[in-house]
């Protein structure tokens, strides 16, 4: 016999799998040693420059991060629906665990989201909020949203990209 919440874990059992497919692949990339400094001086200044010598671009692994990105995200909804069938409750087209960045907006646009959803259910969900974080735009909801927004609009590139070349100078004073 099937649990109401199967859906959720399997969600979550997915985005684990993607996880550990992204740890082992980074974890691989960075033991190549794709990057090398190279130290040298510059004639006309004098300072230590140390550039970054790129070996091997890093692995793709955007569309893995968006499908953990869309499994986390589904189990949330997922879990916003058997709140509200737990409650006796029928749900919505609009039924969804909502992930507000500002408070007010939470006001006005959960209650649609939650409809159905018990007081108490709906005040954790509210607690869990971002904006009741002092950092909202980096708490894990957030960057959860903001991943799976960006993935299902085609514009992941958090992690596509490597460095190219970068180049600093550290001196010292006497």
């Amino acid at each position: 016999m099937s649990h109401p919440l199967d859906d959720c874990s399997e969600r979550v059992t997915g985005a684990r799998e993607h996880l550990v497919d992204i740890t082992r692949s980074v974890q691989e990339f960075l033991a190549r040693n794709p990057y090398r400094l190279v130290q040298r001086d510059a004639p006309q200044t004098g300072e230590r420059v140390l550039p970054v010598q790129v070996r091997e671009d890093s692995p793709k692994l955007a569309t893995r991060v968006g499908e953990m990105a869309q499994h986390l995200r589904s189990a949330l909804d997922y879990l916003s629906y058997q709140l509200v069938l737990a409650n006796g409750e029928t749900p919505t087209n609009a039924t969804e665990f909502p992930i507000l960045l500002e408070a007010q907006r939470y006001r006005m646009d959960a209650p649609r989201r939650i409809r159905g959803i018990s007081a108490e259910a709906a005040a954790v969900i509210e607690r869990l909020q971002p904006f009741n974080s002092p950092t909202p735009n980096r708490h894990a909801l957030w960057v959860l949203q903001e991943l799976n927004n960006a993935d299902k609009h085609r514009q992941l590139s958090v992690v596509g990209s490597a460095l190219q070349s970068q180049q600093f100078t550290i001196t010292a004073t006497v």
